[in-house]
């Protein structure tokens, strides 16, 4: 009677302890949150009901009292001593057959396998030349040949012709050109300065599709472009494509559009 006492006056403050945290939750999701009142008070009971219901579980259980402890204790005890004597027999008749069993035979088979196993472990085969140099070749490191160091070392870029070197080349030379942009797809030639959809158009009329294209010309390509793309004469010259050009190869074409802001190239 006084255990059935103790477990309801636990349960009754677990619930209005879940029912106080209820209510201050509600309470707070409506001036905090923006909750509105039903809200709220949905809020407040479902709270309530998941606390309530963890702190009766975990705060007012029924434990085990002291006697039932001990008669678990000697249920186990009893259970442990009444195996161990059944187990004995069944552990024991492995043993009695083992001794039961010849010790001679063994024995006698020992001295029959000893000179087998003898030259397996004195054996030590002997490395032919062959495989020797062989192995001696392939530890040997490969080392790279200063030649192709050299070769892949880049060439510093010459500036971009000024207008006296254009002026020296006369007629110029006509720049080399390609059959078709190189995988299918062009460069937007648009983004240089100067080059508009017609000029692009002429360009690619003479095989000229990238960036780099115009970037390797020198004095004498751009006197022979100067001269030769009709109704813009000496804009190539004018609008400084080539340096325009060597920088989009050199920092690309996002930063090369904020600098060509302020004309810096």
């Amino acid at each position: 009677m006084g255990e059935m006492k103790g477990n309801l006056r636990c349960t009754f403050w677990c619930w209005a302890l879940a029912a106080l945290a209820g209510a201050l939750a509600g309470v707070m999701v409506h001036l905090l949150g923006g909750f509105s009142g039903p809200q709220s008070v949905f809020v407040a009971v479902l709270l309530t009901v998941v606390v309530g219901f963890f702190l009766s579980v975990m705060l007012c259980g029924r434990l085990p009292t002291l006697d039932e402890v001990r008669a678990r204790t000697e249920a186990a005890r009893a259970m442990t001593s009444g195996s161990a004597p059944a187990a004995a027999p069944a552990a024991a008749a492995p043993v009695a057959k083992a001794s039961a069993a010849p010790v001679a035979a063994p024995v006698a088979a020992a001295p029959a396998a000893a000179p087998a196993a003898k030259p397996a472990s004195t054996f030590t085969p002997t490395p032919s030349p062959a495989a020797s140099s062989a192995s001696a070749s392939a530890a040997k490191p490969a080392a790279a040949p200063a030649p192709a160091a050299v070769m892949s070392q880049p060439t510093p870029a010459s500036p971009a012709p000024d207008d006296a070197a254009i002026a020296a080349a006369g007629e110029g030379t006509k720049p080399k050109g390609l059959a078709a942009p190189r995988g299918g797809k062009a460069d937007n030639l648009k983004t240089i300065e100067g080059i508009g959809p017609v000029l692009e158009k002429l360009c690619h009329e003479m095989g000229i599709f990238h960036f780099d294209q115009i970037a390797g010309w020198g004095a004498s390509e751009v006197a022979w472009m100067n001269a030769n793309l009709k109704g813009f004469k000496g804009r190539v010259g004018r609008d400084k494509w080539v340096a325009q050009a060597r920088l989009i190869g050199e920092v690309g074409v996002e930063e090369f559009l904020v600098r060509a802001k302020t004309n810096d190239y």
